[in-house]
């Protein structure tokens, strides 16, 4: 269960940066930057503060 549990967190970071740095009909896409700022903003509100920080230096790891 705690594994379930883990994994339904991590995708919800992963859709929230989806969501943002996807172009939308009704939205442009969001630059990759403030998509992690607002992440960061809501470590420990919205999301966990420890997947958003292994999620964020991932991302930076693979754009350069």
């Amino acid at each position: 269960m705690q594994h379930f549990l883990r994994c339904c967190i991590i995708l919800a970071i992963c859709d929230a940066y989806d969501a943002m740095v996807s172009e939308r009909p009704y939205k442009k896409a969001m630059p990759k930057e403030e998509a992690l700022e607002i992440l960061r903003k809501g470590a420990g509100i919205q999301f966990d503060p420890e997947l958003v920080e292994i999620f964020c230096r991932y991302i930076k790891e693979k754009a350069g």
